[in-house]
């Protein structure tokens, strides 16, 4: 609860740790955003998400630094590729793609050209990211590798069973406790959750809110990857997983 970084106390509100915390507030933001860039009542999908990568960047937690950059980034393609598409989208989406660009590039230089702020933000990343290898928690880590694939080796691939290995990762924990057939069954219902057609024209709401529901899937799946202990990836991902598949018939004018 004293964690300390460069000065900045980690929060993790009613989280275990302050990675936990920043995962949720991750997901959280992510799935705001993209209803903003869906039109999705704009102003306030668009200051909950502000508000929740802003928590992320106050957790001080390295996978939540590495994740929300990502994120933005896949986003920013994603909008590419709607725009190149040539439909019709809100104004959010061409704001997004015209000021992204400009507002890093400020950012970037007010950092650079500010011996004072970027002293200990460039401190903050050495040591949250790339000197995290280094730390006791990355040596925990390897530990929890190695004793995964031996799980999964010495099981011959059928793994040891929910529950009996912690790992580093969400993709060591499947393979060490699932095993082969388990993580190939797994994968698919990750990649029916993130691909899956609709199986009827959606209108335009329900299409925008299951492509929120599937971006926080995914980013909870990134984080899970690079810093999940287990195979459950947590209620909200399940939660949006079922937005996401939902086989909505609502008609207009009509209570379901």
């Amino acid at each position: 609860d004293e964690a300390v970084i460069n000065g900045l106390k980690r929060i993790n509100g009613s989280f275990t740790e302050a990675s936990a915390f920043a995962a949720s507030s991750l997901w959280a933001g992510c799935f705001a955003f993209r209803l903003w860039l869906g039109g999705i009542r704009p102003r306030l999908t668009l200051a909950l998400a502000g508000i929740n990568m802003l928590l992320v960047v106050f957790a001080t937690s390295s996978t939540g630094y590495v994740v929300l950059p990502l994120m933005l980034g896949i986003m920013y393609l994603a909008s590419l590729l709607r725009v190149a598409r040539g439909a019709t989208l809100p104004r959010g989406v061409y704001a997004y793609l015209g000021l992204a660009p400009l507002l890093l590039t400020v950012l970037l230089a007010i950092v650079f050209l500010t011996p004072a702020l970027a002293d200990p933000i460039m401190d903050m990343i050495r040591e949250m990211v790339l000197n995290k290898g280094a730390s006791a928690s990355a040596e925990e880590r390897g530990m929890w590798n190695q004793t995964a694939l031996n799980a999964f080796f010495a099981t011959y691939g059928a793994g040891a069973g929910i529950g009996t290995v912690r790992a580093p990762s969400f993709l060591l924990a499947v393979l060490a406790t699932l095993g082969a057939v388990g993580a190939l069954t797994y994968g698919i219902f990750i990649l029916m959750v993130l691909f899956k057609p609709a199986a009827r024209p959606l209108d335009w709401t329900t299409a925008q809110i299951q492509a929120a529901a599937r971006t926080s899937c995914l980013v909870a799946l990134i984080m899970s990857s690079i810093s999940g202990t287990m195979v459950d990836l947590g209620l909200p991902f399940y939660m949006l997983a079922g937005i996401a598949c939902a086989a909505c018939d609502f008609q207009p004018g009509t209570r379901q």
